[in-house]
């Protein structure tokens, strides 16, 4: 194996599969909200999101979504689960502790149910998520769109009248991130019977769905901006993030490596976030 090929597969290991790039992602997305509105930015909150973010997304890729009897006792047998079990429980004690807001509590209520419910613990009590492409999918979206945006919004003083267009625009980036996703998992999902929105309608028809929720997201945004919500900067790094949206739908593909997925579609998340900070000092 090559220095590069070492490298490469060091970065995958401990920083793509253990998901923190994606907890950076998610962060970066959040104070992109928190620039784009005008608003000083809560770096406790940000911690906290990137913190939660890593702690579940690892927990779930150990247990498979499965936390209920008779895996329970897995937990303590694995000492990545122990750590990221603990963190999160961190987690929740820093929410109790940080968050004093009423509708901030409520709604970070909404997204640890939404969490809990994909992440298999509602079994029994609400229908399986992932039975469901469609609802899968919203569910994703909606926690993302929560914490990473209508929190911050509520945090920058914005109304429900004012946040909802930016969170409905928010809600479908993320959807189209997860059907690009799903497209890179078309095959896998089809050899293990996995439902999702590509194996159920197609490639072709799942593709069609994200460049109309990306122009979507196009016009919402240049409305928020021709009614001063959001700055021209802002405007213009979303703008980006959207042209780079599309070229990655076009190129996506289930023979590209699950690297490029964790890599390089996540990163769509933090462009928002990179290009403001560019044309800020430019503009």
């Amino acid at each position: 194996m090559t220095l590069g090929q070492e490298l490469s597969s060091r970065i995958s290991k401990y920083f793509l599969h253990t998901f923190i790039h994606l907890s950076i992602c998610a962060g970066c997305l959040t104070i992109f909200t928190f620039k784009a509105l005008d608003a000083e930015v809560d770096y406790c909150y940000i911690l906290f999101i990137s913190m939660a973010t890593l702690a579940y997304y690892n927990l779930y890729g150990l247990i498979s979504g499965s936390l209920r009897p008779p895996y329970l006792h897995t937990i303590i047998r694995h000492k990545r689960m122990v750590f990221f079990f603990l963190l999160l429980v961190i987690c929740g004690f820093g929410f109790l502790f940080c968050f004093t807001g009423f509708f901030r509590w409520l709604w970070l209520c909404v997204a640890a149910v939404l969490s809990l419910w994909y992440g298999g613990l509602a079994h029994g009590f609400l229908p399986d998520i992932h039975k469901y492409p469609i609802l899968r999918t919203s569910v994703i979206a909606a926690v993302f769109t929560v914490v990473s945006l209508i929190i911050p919004s509520i945090y920058a003083g914005l109304l429900w009248l004012e946040w909802w267009p930016m969170a409905f625009s928010r809600f479908l980036f993320i959807a189209v991130l997860v059907m690009i996703f799903d497209i890179g998992g078309f095959f896998q999902d089809q050899s293990k019977a996995i439902l999702r929105l590509p194996s159920k309608y197609g490639k072709t028809p799942v593709k069609r769905m994200a460049y109309l929720c990306t122009a979507v997201c196009m016009m919402v945004d240049i409305y928020l901006a021709w009614i001063f919500l959001l700055s021209p900067e802002a405007v213009f790094a979303l703008m980006i993030t959207y042209s780079a949206t599309l070229i990655s739908v076009y190129v996506a593909k289930a023979e590209k490596s699950t690297e490029f997925y964790l890599f390089a579609i996540d990163g769509l998340m933090m462009l928002p976030f990179i290009f403001l900070f560019i044309f800020s000092a430019i503009l």
